[in-house]
């Protein structure tokens, strides 16, 4: 009888260890900023993996022509899953700058991360990658140079994005990871033919050694 009720109380003790071990996983993965896919044998994050069609279908172009330019940009897709940025940047008529962007339907909160990274082949010229807060007039951007018909694993952390308006650089701003917003590459300030092919964009978050 009391064999009885010490393995009762030891299974009960068990269920309801496990029960609260299970709940605190649930409640810490809940926590975490939402992403879109998790490489569980590295530490960073997709948001963007331009191997799904659907979140191709989330950007959309975004040109010099709202200023009276006539730059051109397009986000469509290879057979390598991924996507290809390209078009021709001209400075005609004060132009100067192309890109593509993507609305996010609620903020993203990316604070527990350390920065952005990108899977990108370039052609050797440099981009940039620009996020938003609530102020839709203000973009945080960070640029980063490529080697042409070359891999790269970009990484930018939140320090090096430059508040920006109007693509002249402002102060006064903070970028506030925990909100963001929108979302867009670009290139600025670079004569002619463009292309670049982006794989993803995640986050990131440095590992500590113990």
């Amino acid at each position: 009888m009391i064999n009885s009720l010490l393995s009762l109380s030891f299974l009960l003790v068990v269920s309801l260890t496990n029960s609260g071990i299970s709940a605190l996983e649930d409640f810490l993965q809940a926590q975490r900023p939402a992403t879109d896919s998790k490489d569980a044998h590295s530490d960073q994050w997709n948001l963007f993996s331009f191997a799904d069609a659907s979140v191709l279908a989330q950007w959309y172009s975004r040109t010099d022509t709202v200023m009276g330019g006539i730059s051109d940009s397009a986000l469509q897709p290879t057979d390598n899953d991924s996507a290809l940025f390209s078009g021709v940047v001209r400075f005609d008529y004060n132009g100067g700058f192309a890109t593509v962007q993507t609305d996010l339907p609620t903020a993203r909160n990316l604070a527990g991360y350390d920065g952005l990274t990108l899977r990108i082949r370039g052609d050797g010229k440099t981009y940039g990658i620009s996020v938003r807060n609530t102020e839709r007039a203000i973009g945080y951007e960070a640029t980063f140079a490529t080697q042409a018909n070359t891999w790269q694993e970009v990484r930018l952390p939140w320090r090096m994005f430059v508040p920006k308006r109007s693509g002249d650089i402002i102060t006064g701003y903070v970028l506030d990871p925990a909100n963001i917003r929108s979302m867009r590459l670009i290139i600025s300030g670079q004569a002619g033919p463009y292309t670049i092919e982006v794989s993803h964009i995640g986050v990131y978050r440095s590992r500590i050694n113990n």
